[in-house]
């Protein structure tokens, strides 16, 4: 056809529609996940090496298939349970807490997210169903709201003016003295609060207090706190190995389900036959080896910030999960103390428990060749 030739007028119309019609919008993509930087977040406040199970994982995080996020099982097997009358070994699954909190604030954008979720969802639950009891996570909660309520909590920067746990003039002073007493450190101010450390029967008025005055009053000094070598030598790779087959305790979480402990092979126990009782301990090869390791440190690394004194704080740190720091309003007593002192005289022993019985509370033998290596004073 001609250049002059006139076009159609399907052409033409579709010509002008399209000079005419605006351009639909592009529709824009999706917006990227924002990138939030992680080191701006809290420290957890769960305690290392405290497992959940996969229904508590569901119940209490909402997270309903934890591969999914990357979580993988620390333990897989069969525990012994009472079902309809029958004792019956059933399937557990069992996660890293610590993991799977993480895991559930980066789904949420960080820990405010994911306490304004929970905080949500109660709301919501408030409303349809206020009788329920509503599952969170045992560190969003506040056990001591009157009435039995349990609301979900905020975390607070550490200071003492804003320290969750420091919310009382008298707690803002103890709070100080407890920082002093561990040589400008907060972990044990931090440990004196755990829940675990706390007794059961602590109650009433300025239970709290009375709980911190007495630590503060009864608990012996610390050392000042110091962190193992940024690299890790042959021989604190043998201790941090070690500290891996370290025995737990079986425990039981807050929806009544059964934590086996780990690592029974290390375990020795005392029977009392009246009353009928049985007490667990760390075994004698357990902690021949143990001494042997912090020998071995001390041998290649000497006795000061690179040597024993960074070693023995990571063997207190894995005891006291075991036997660490118990309060009431009257006593105060750190079980595990006895891995952070220095030298003791002829005659002395550490200040652990070997056994039930008196004739056998001593240290294996190769403590006396490890505490006649040790500095005089800590």
């Amino acid at each position: 056809m001609p250049k002059s030739a006139p076009s159609t007028p399907t052409k033409r119309r579709a010509a002008r529609e399209s000079s005419e019609s605006p351009k639909k919008a592009r529709k824009s993509p999706k917006n990227a996940p924002v990138v939030v930087d992680e080191s701006t977040w809290r420290a957890s406040s769960i305690r290392e090496g405290t497992t959940i199970n996969k229904t508590a994982v569901k119940d209490e995080y909402r997270i309903a298939d934890p591969a999914k996020l990357g979580l993988k099982p620390c333990w897989e097997g069969l525990i012994e349970k009472v079902l309809y009358g029958q004792l019956t070994n059933v399937p557990m699954t069992l996660y890293d807490e610590r993991e799977v909190e993480l895991a559930a604030w980066r789904k949420h954008g960080g820990p405010d997210g994911f306490q304004a979720y929970l905080k949500k969802l109660h709301e919501t639950q408030k409303k349809n169903r206020p009788n329920a009891r509503f599952l969170a996570p045992s560190s969003y909660y506040n056990n001591l709201h009157p009435g039995g309520y349990v609301g979900i909590v905020s975390f607070p920067a550490t200071s003492s003016s804003s320290d969750r746990f420091a919310n009382t003039p008298e707690l803002r002073r103890l709070r100080t003295r407890m920082i002093d007493k561990a040589r400008g450190d907060e972990w044990l101010w931090k440990e004196c609060n755990d829940l675990y450390s706390l007794s059961d029967s602590v109650a009433g008025k300025n239970a709290h207090e009375r709980c911190i005055l007495t630590a503060v009053e009864l608990l012996p000094a610390y050392p000042p706190r110091t962190p193992p070598p940024a690299v890790l030598s042959p021989e604190f790779q043998a201790l941090k190995a070690l500290m891996e087959e370290a025995p737990t305790r079986g425990d039981m979480n807050m929806l009544g389900n059964v934590i086996p402990p780990k690592n029974t092979h290390n375990i020795r126990g005392d029977e009392i036959p009246w009353p009928e009782d049985y007490r667990e301990y760390w075994s004698t090869g357990y902690l021949t080896r143990i001494y042997q390791a912090l020998i071995n440190i001390i041998g290649a690394h000497g006795v000061g910030d690179e040597g024993w004194k960074a070693a023995r704080w990571m063997v207190y740190d894995e005891y006291r999960k075991w036997d660490g720091i118990h309060l009431s309003l009257t006593e105060a007593e750190d079980n595990a103390y006895g891995w952070l002192q220095s030298r003791l005289p002829p005659g002395e022993n550490p200040q652990l428990e070997f056994s039930v019985f008196i004739a056998n509370n001593h240290p294996p033998p190769i403590w006396a060749q490890y505490n006649a290596l040790l500095p005089t004073s800590a």
